[in-house]
């Protein structure tokens, strides 16, 4: 059906190769997909193998993965790198509208780098590892049109649920994803997502937001909690429909999209303040990165390069009270 290969680099990563292969047989009543997000060593990248069978109105499918999650202890980094299997079935009640009801096992293997900030290097780890299985349920709208490098109009909604049964972990988690697409001309729109995460069990699970995908204007995996949430606000327009370049290389780009955006996010500890005039009107417990950047098309895939710097109101204040910098942002892939 599909085949696709990529190069990227990412500044806390380093360089990776993503590779994507899905295969179908000819009524299209059985896929595999393959997806691999390669990062130095096997044990270190993203493997993802999934069968589905789609002959009946609901989808049933059986996957394999390994994927890491990176949170900010800080000083410390966090790594929980997921071994499992899964089963999902995917009852669809309209056209848009669907529920999701998983069953999961994973390992998951915990690394602690002592000390890794503000340096990005450790020479000190700790290793454990637990065992969990849990259910989970999800509910999942999703109408959206799209453009050039990501959605153009519409609402995308994923609500999911889910909890331990057995294992090391009592774990009781909810995720909320809620993305809207205004159209305000055919090239042109302005975009919402806002993500909320909770864990509420004996054992808690944790997120970490900060960088390119949450919350631009801050360091990666800045703010870690197990409540937390953050808010993007984008105006997404034509910037440049037709550049070409003659000197070193011929190249010509065509069709570069500008996008200004605000990004919001905190973490819930046991209060939470938005806002406060103590000292001044400006954020307490909110944190605020302002930017612009550039998408455009090159070898087949999405370039999106942003500058952002933080900001509480008062000025380019970041999170420690310090004066800001304008941090510089490239990834690869569709806008969300």
């Amino acid at each position: 059906d599909y085949f696709a290969a990529t190069a990227s680099y990412y500044s806390f990563l380093g360089v990776s190769g993503l590779g994507q292969i899905g295969l179908s047989d000819i009524l299209g009543n059985h896929h595999i997909s393959i997806a691999a997000d390669l990062y130095g060593s096997l044990t270190s990248s993203d493997i993802f193998l999934n069968y589905w069978y789609l002959k009946k109105r609901p989808d049933f499918g059986v996957l394999l993965f390994q994927y890491s999650n990176y949170y900010g202890d800080y000083p410390d980094l966090l790594i929980w790198r997921y071994l499992g299997a899964g089963g999902v079935v995917q009852y669809p009640l309209n056209r848009f509208f669907r529920v999701e009801l998983g069953a999961f096992a994973y390992r998951v293997y915990e690394t602690r780098w002592y000390d890794f900030w503000p340096d990005y290097a450790s020479n000190l780890r700790s290793d454990q590892s637990f065992d969990f299985v849990y259910p989970s349920l999800a509910f999942v709208y999703d109408n959206v049109s799209w453009g050039f490098t990501g959605p153009h109009n519409g609402r995308r909604v994923r609500l999911e649920g889910y909890a331990t049964v057995l294992g090391d972990l009592d774990l009781r988690s909810s995720i909320l994803d809620y993305r809207r697409y205004f159209s305000l001309s055919p090239r042109a729109n302005f975009c919402a997502r806002l993500v909320l995460a909770g864990s509420f069990g004996d054992d808690v699970d944790n997120w970490s937001i900060g960088g390119p995908y949450t919350l631009r204007g801050y360091d990666d995996y800045e703010f870690s909690g197990s409540k937390l949430g953050f808010l993007n606000l984008e105006y997404r327009f034509p910037f440049i429909d037709r550049l070409k370049i003659s000197f070193p290389l011929p190249m010509e780009f065509r069709n570069i999209r500008g996008v200004l955006f605000a990004d919001f996010g905190g973490v819930y500890t046991d209060t939470f303040t938005v806002l406060t005039t103590d000292d001044g009107f400006e954020f307490q417990d909110v944190n605020m990165g302002l930017g612009a950047g550039v998408r455009f098309n090159f070898v087949g895939m999405i370039f999106r390069m942003d500058y952002a710097r933080a900001h509480n109101l008062r000025g380019w204040i970041d999170a420690e009270g310090n004066r800001s910098e304008w941090k510089f942002y490239l990834t690869i892939g569709p806008d969300w």
